[in-house]
């Protein structure tokens, strides 16, 4: 494995982008929740027709991902929020794909003989 300042480079860059992205989805997703203790929808639970919260829906997301029906409402209401939160995973990807490619192991699945390489890599770099 060897770093080199060009896989520096493209890796500052990559972070650079996925922190602009969680931010925009974050701010996206703010947007979308104000106000939404009082903005109803009607959805079918157990063969019956109630009312639910945005707030409610919302939390179902977080806590079932976006394929439950919470999900399905809210992406037709704010396709723009889920959008985001795409474009951020895509960008995340790409970082694990360049880790995986450049140096050998994906951040996210780091092991310990994989990060001891890592920083013998950094400092023979730095000893360069």
């Amino acid at each position: 494995m060897a770093i080199t300042k060009k896989s520096i480079s493209k890796l500052k860059a990559l972070e650079k982008q996925v922190k602009q992205i969680k931010e925009n989805a974050s701010d996206l997703l703010a947007k979308a929740k104000e106000n939404s203790e009082t903005k109803l929808h009607k959805v079918e639970r157990e063969k019956e027709t109630i009312e639910v919260s945005e707030k409610d829906l919302w939390e179902e997301v977080y806590r079932l991902g976006i394929k439950c029906q919470a999900g399905e409402i809210l992406q037709k209401e704010y396709p723009e929020v889920f959008k985001a939160y795409e474009n951020q995973e895509a960008k995340a990807k790409e970082i694990d794909d360049f880790f995986l490619n450049e140096f050998g192991f994906q951040f996210a699945k780091i092991t310990p003989t994989n990060l001891i390489k890592f920083v013998e890599a950094i400092i023979d770099y730095k000893n360069e």
